[in-house]
């Protein structure tokens, strides 16, 4: 560094720190893409296993409801009742009333907003309740029951727990993050290991170089490792020192020269004494006073061997 300068961040490190944002900001977008995507799926398929599950029961609510008994209604409110997925299904007859459910509490007349809206409507409603925290709870569906083409003779009425997709949302989220973290880490390491070899080593060494020349020391070219930008800037440095390390030799030859011949002029003139010759003495001597000055500067400089 130039006697002075002020030290900062290098330039492996900026741009490690560079491509370390660049990833992060990569994999947030991933991980909430995919996150969105495995919601949208998740839910998509509870929506259709509700839509599944109220058709088969309003098959058989239809006859049942119309006066024809049959078991299969039974038993399949059975399995609904023993299949965590579904908090509580019923099936009510045209005016809202329960008449088969599976939940001791569900009974009498039931009334709710989205199932009077599907009594209004004649046609399926589906309503998604979230948490606090906008993670999905659970769903509600209403859904009348009506055979092919006539009107509705009772309606279905499904409420569906999606605890279960948040615990798998919360289970992926915490795995991307890992995963976010783990490729992060990977990213910074190796960005770092091809920053410093292909960016940071030959800034250094060209930065050590430029040092050498300040001080006037021609003597150590700069190393050219590769044949990319660097590599071409540090050959071109290594011309423009080599020129100026001739030149500065150039010169201290000729301060030499310069000190001689001054030396020869003052040895002559003395042995004059003819007095217009004193001002040639002491511009002499003024000259002679430079050119020890140039010749003590350079001899500080180092050149090639």
């Amino acid at each position: 560094m130039f006697p002075g300068s002020k030290r900062g961040f290098s330039l492996g490190f900026k741009l490690s720190l560079s491509i370390t944002l660049l990833i992060i900001l990569l994999m947030t977008a991933v991980s909430i893409k995919t996150y969105t995507a495995n919601r949208g799926a998740f839910l998509a398929e509870a929506e259709k296993r509700g839509w599944l599950t109220a058709r088969t029961v309003s098959a058989f609510a239809a006859d049942y409801l119309r006066g024809n008994k049959t078991y299969l209604l039974s038993n399949i409110m059975d399995h609904l009742e023993r299949d965590p997925f579904i908090q509580r299904a019923a099936v009510l007859d045209i005016n809202g009333h329960v008449v088969m459910s599976t939940s001791p509490r569900l009974t009498g007349k039931f009334s709710h907003p989205l199932l009077q809206k599907a009594m209004q409507d004649k046609k399926d409603h589906l309503f998604y309740q979230t948490d606090a925290q906008g993670h999905p709870r659970a769903f509600l569906f209403a859904s009348p029951i009506a055979p092919r083409r006539q009107e509705p003779v009772g309606y279905f009425w499904l409420e569906a727990d999606l605890g279960y997709i948040s615990q798998h949302l919360l289970g992926l989220a915490y795995q991307q993050i890992f995963t976010s973290l783990l490729a992060i880490i990977a990213g910074l390491l190796i960005s770092r290991l091809i920053i410093i070899r292909m960016v940071q080593k030959p800034v250094r060494e060209l930065v050590k170089a430029t040092d050498r020349m300040a001080v006037g020391d021609f003597s150590e070219p700069a190393t050219v490792g590769h044949q990319d930008e660097l590599g071409r800037l540090a050959a071109a440095f290594n011309t423009m020192s080599e020129h100026l390390g001739v030149l500065f030799q150039a010169v201290q030859h000729a301060t030499g020269q310069i000190h001689q011949a001054a030396q020869n002029v003052l040895q002559a003139a003395g042995q004059s004494d003819d007095p217009r010759l004193q001002g040639v003495i002491a511009s002499t001597r003024k000259l002679l006073r430079h050119a020890d000055q140039l010749s003590s500067i350079s001899q500080q400089f180092k050149f090639k061997a």
